[in-house]
């Protein structure tokens, strides 16, 4: 059912840019998507998934209440669009 240390650590920084993503008002769900589409193309069993889902929320959930400039909003969005084409 685990899934590697390093694959673990990067998991939560994806929840990272979508906990930015969400203070900023701005749509994490495709991100999030294309993240347990990209896990799920590696053949992920189904707990390894539900593993992956609850990394993500957590790091997503400690950071989604912080406030968001404006240029904070422009970083997350390029964030999430960066992120999407790396996992696509």
């Amino acid at each position: 059912m685990s899934i590697a240390d390093a694959e673990a650590k990067q998991i939560l920084r994806y929840g990272v840019i979508s906990g930015r993503a969400e203070a900023c008002g701005l749509d994490w769900q495709p991100h999030f998507k294309a993240l347990m589409a990209h896990e799920r193309a590696k053949g992920r069993t189904e707990d390894q998934m539900t593993y992956i889902g609850v990394l993500h929320g957590i790091s997503s959930a400690a950071i989604k209440d912080h406030p968001c400039s404006a240029s904070d909003r422009e970083k997350a969005r390029k964030a999430v669009q960066d992120s999407i084409n790396q996992l696509r």
